[in-house]
């Protein structure tokens, strides 16, 4: 890969959190419609309203009016693999960071097992620490968990460790450009080489009163809660809350890969201002240095920058320094300027990140928001190159780069220069190609299921295009979790209506945690083939192709007839697999053994095997006994011996008990055998034409019910004894192996012994009754509880599913009248539910491979807060916040009153059960000192 290449970093996934939107689409929304999220905190924020009745100190705060997420005491913690002890010590800004590194990943499509095969930084815009000062001044609250939960490094470093990255992990403080020079050294350390991939983010919360103090004396924030940028009458900036995470790699990376590219990080630069007004103030040449780095970096001027996303704060100084060095750089070049803050409020550490997806968003849409603050503006933006957009308006033809600045008060600088990506997410969306698609969904629990399938639904149903890159980004984008839901559609209508459809309940089967079920496979015997079986397979699915493919060279060489021509290309194939005993089974060997090929490929691991008549052969080949060529050669003899017995018979399906059929053999005194015990209520009888003729007249006669088979001959009788004979001789000279799963046989229904497939073996399984039931009663015993079916049609699963009902799964790969295709997705999808684990590569050509962005998974969310702080209380009712206060009456004649119903956090009491685990837990570190001083 050239520098050049490196220089160009794509943002492969993205996820935030904001004051008034809880996703990207909805952050695009408050945007793009001009609304204002700062708000009076809520009343689950107790410390800030514990403060603003203080009677010292309650006068002294500005406002606390403010941009507030939604819930931060809220977390996934099982999820995340966090006690519940724990996670009341974490700072909700790792919790944050981790539940959006999630989507943001999700985003991108990139699943666990794709970072452990990549080197990962993380890269962590930081700068406050609120909720380590809930508990310090109570120091009976601290323990273990403190420190470990409010330390500045564990912001990245929590990340590396849930998620085991080993590339570099920083938590960088700069103030409020903390986010984009984090994403500068991210950039950095991916143009080096030094990593494949990078998460870069920022985060910030609220819960504590401290700063919204200081930058209160400091006379910093506006009395309105937020920030009027450019406004001529600014005074101040209002405080926020927000989490952004992105996802970089190299763009050639990033392409192969087939990642959606949301825009490209064309060039980062950070600077400092050195020595200023003061160490808090502005530096307006290194302003304009910065920005100038970036552009000289990304190879552009200033013409080819349609907007800068502002730091814009909404202070008097910092806007003017800002839009004056603005103007110096873009003197001549019209471009427009903005600010997030604007909307969202000034997310301090956060603020760089929220501006940046912000800028995403706008190259994504092509849109420049409205600017949500009214006129009059700074007298500088009356003429000059700058403009704001007052309502929301088209981009510039012909422009796809914007610049996104962040400056700390302590004087580091940070401009950011993104570009929309030219690739295939410009393309319209491809059409429906009506072919059938595997949807997989999955969660960690039962009601985060269903809630992703309904988010889903509406996705589709809200949005176009062919139904392939869903089902590939939901297959190979996404880990899979332990409760599962799959549907099987061709558009997106069928889609929608199968994921709005209710489950089927079912018994679920007693598999242990974290452990998938045993599988059997089935391999059908003759009567189920058809000509053209398999056809979608053999045209679409490479794996199934190619060993079918495999095995027919195999039988042209031995037979001198090609199985794909007799099935998939000859008129006459449906007549010759019916008539013809030889051609039939060497069609059910090529086929079942390119079915079950097909599953291997797919990840299926059987524990056992078992087959129906030529289905053996199958299953010891499957297994390894036999070799594809030797197996080839046992199925030629085996067919052609058969096929040359001179006889007119025929074969019937019975719904009777083995013994009664026994007993009404005897009656009729006929030459009809028992040929094949299937179920408990399902015999097979074969005999002469007209012996069995006899015996219809009786079923019909006796309301039995009966089902004549395809096939002119009475296998599996004494009729087939000399064939029997001369196949045990012939079959004496093929080598046998060991199998490395147990194979069922026919014979006795009990586990084929090594060795025993030698001798006599194939002869006697050719003329004896098949004892199939017996077999799965066998299976059932040796721990079997999954039974797939491979042949045809489901002429065996559904008789295992009558006999032994929900303590089994029978299922079937294909049926007869159905897709081959079609029914193998839905099979794939009813072992997905069931916990097997499936290697999704071989249906790539069914789901394509471009992942797309969906709606991110729903965690299981509990709150988990600090003994220490305030209690959540209920609405303040006509207690007004401090900014109310400003407007409507003077502080010193202000009251403040408890919230109704509020209580007093645990803990606050001090109750002796609280001193007794204080105890225990310095008793564990007093072992924990001691087992040290013996090392």
């Amino acid at each position: 890969m050239t520098s050049a290449d490196r220089d160009q970093l794509a943002v492969v996934g993205a996820a935030g959190r904001f004051p008034g939107a809880a996703s990207l689409r909805d952050y695009w929304r408050l945007l793009v419609e001009g609304r204002v999220a700062a708000a009076d905190p809520d009343a689950s924020r107790g410390e800030l309203w514990k403060l603003a009745r203080d009677p010292s100190l309650g006068p002294r705060i500005t406002t606390f009016r403010a941009g507030y997420l939604a819930d931060v005491a809220a977390f996934d913690a099982e999820y995340f693999s966090v006690s519940p002890r724990e996670a009341v010590k974490l700072d909700p800004q790792q919790r944050l960071l981790l539940e959006v590194t999630h989507d943001a990943l999700e985003d991108g499509g990139i699943t666990r097992a794709e970072l452990q095969r990549s080197n990962v930084g993380v890269f962590i815009g930081a700068g406050s620490f609120d909720y380590m000062t809930l508990d310090s001044g109570q120091k009976q609250h601290l323990d273990g968990y403190y420190g470990i939960g409010n330390s500045h490094n564990l912001l990245a470093g929590r990340l590396s460790y849930f998620l085991n990255l080993r590339g570099p992990s920083l938590a960088i403080d700069t103030a409020c450009s903390s986010s984009l020079t984090a994403l500068h050294v991210a950039a950095q350390s991916l143009r080096a080489g030094e990593i494949e991939l990078a998460i870069v983010g920022g985060v910030n919360v609220i819960v504590s009163p401290d700063l919204t103090l200081a930058f209160s004396q400091a006379k910093m924030l506006s009395p309105s809660g937020r920030c009027r940028t450019f406004a001529a009458d600014a005074d101040g900036y209002g405080r926020a809350e927000g989490v952004g995470v992105i996802v970089l790699r190299c763009v050639p990376e990033a392409e192969l890969a087939r990642h959606p590219v949301r825009c490209v990080i064309a060039a980062t630069a950070v600077n400092q201002d050195g020595r200023s007004n003061g160490i808090a103030a502005p530096n307006g040449q290194s302003q304009i240095r910065v920005v100038r780095a970036a552009l000289d970096r990304a190879g552009l001027a200033p013409a080819d920058i349609a907007y800068v996303e502002a730091h814009g704060t909404g202070t008097r100084l910092g806007d003017a320094i800002e839009l004056g060095a603005l103007q110096e750089v873009f003197a001549g070049a019209p471009c427009f300027v903005g600010s997030a803050k604007a909307s969202i409020g000034h997310a301090e550490a956060a603020a760089g990140i929220c501006g940046l997806l912000k800028a995403m968003l706008m190259l994504e849409h092509g849109v420049i928001p409205p600017h949500p603050v009214e006129r009059p503006y700074v007298r500088m933006l009356d003429d000059g190159a700058l403009r704001i957009a007052e309502r929301a308006m088209p981009m510039v033809t012909g422009l796809r780069h914007v610049g996104v600045s962040s400056f700390g008060f302590g004087g580091s600088n940070a401009h950011v220069v993104l570009a929309r990506h030219v690739g295939e997410e410009d393309a319209p969306p491809a059409a429906e190609t009506g072919r059938p698609v595997l949807l997989m969904l999955s969660s960690h629990f039962a009601d985060g299921l269903a809630q992703d399938t309904r988010a889903l639904a509406a996705h589709l149903a809200a949005s176009g295009g062919a139904l392939e890159p869903v089902a590939a980004t939901l297959m190979l984008g996404r880990d899979h979790l332990a409760h599962r839901r799959a549907a099987v559609a061709r558009t997106r209508v069928e889609a929608v209506e199968a994921l709005r459809e209710a489950p089927a309940p079912r018994t679920p089967l007693p598999v242990a945690a974290g452990e998938a079920p045993r599988i059997a496979f089935v391999f059908t015997g003759q009567g189920s083939q058809v000509a053209g079986m398999g056809r979608a397979l053999y045209e679409a699915v490479a794996p199934f192709r190619a060993a079918f493919d495999r095995c027919d060279e195999a039988i042209v060489a031995r037979a001198g007839v090609s199985m794909a021509r007799t099935i998939y290309d000859a008129r006459d194939g449906d007549d010759r697999l019916t008539a013809d005993t030889h051609i039939a089974q060497l069609a059910l060997f090529a086929f079942e053994y390119a079915l079950a090929s097909l599953w291997t490929a797919l990840g299926v691991a059987p524990s056992f095997a078992i087959g129906h008549s030529i289905g053996e052969l199958v299953a010891h080949t499957v297994a390894g006994s036999l070799t594809v060529a030797d197996a080839v050669a046992l199925v030629h003899e085996r067919g052609r011996l058969m096929q040359a017995v001179a006889h007119d018979g025929a074969m019937v399906a019975v719904s009777l008990e083995a013994g009664s059929a026994a007993a009404l053999i005897r009656e009729l005194e006929a030459p009809l055998h028992l040929a094949a015990i299937n179920g408990k209520q399902r015999v097979v009888i074969s005999g002469d034409r007209g012996a069995i003729e006899q015996l219809t007249a009786r079923l019909a006669h006796d309301q039995v019910r009966f089902r004549a088979l395809r096939t002119r001959h009475a296998f599996h009788s004494p009729i087939f004894d000399g064939a029997a004979a001369q196949l045990a001789e012939l079959s004496r000279g093929i080598a046998v192996g060991p199998g490395a799963i147990p194979v069922i046989g026919n014979l006795d229904g009990a586990v084929v012994p090594p060795g025993a497939l030698g001798g006599d073996y194939w002869g006697q399984q050719l003329a004896r009754p098949v004892q199939f039931a017996r077999g799965i009663d066998t299976l059932v015993e040796l721990g079997a509880q999954v039974f797939l079916e491979i042949g045809p049609d489901r002429a065996l699963s559904q008789l295992i599913a009558a006999d032994h009902g929900a303590r089994v799964r029978a299922l079937s790969s294909v049926t007869r009248d159905g897709d081959s295709e079609e029914a193998v997705l839905r099979a794939a999808g009813a072992l997905y539910e069931l916990g097997v684990e499936l290697d999704f590569a071989p249906l790539a050509h069914t789901a394509g491979s471009r992942v797309v962005s969906l709606p991110a998974r729903t965690l299981a969310r509990k709150h988990y807060w600090t003994a220490s702080a305030a209690s959540p209380a209920e609405p303040v009712g006509d207690a007004a916040p401090p900014a109310e206060r400003t407007r409507r009456e003077p502080v010193a004649e202000r009251t403040w009153r408890e919230p109704a119903g509020s209580t007093v956090a645990p803990g606050n009491a001090e109750p002796d059960a609280l001193h007794a685990v204080i105890d225990r837990q310095l008793d564990v570190m007093k072992e924990q000192l001691a087992l040290l001083g013996d090392l």
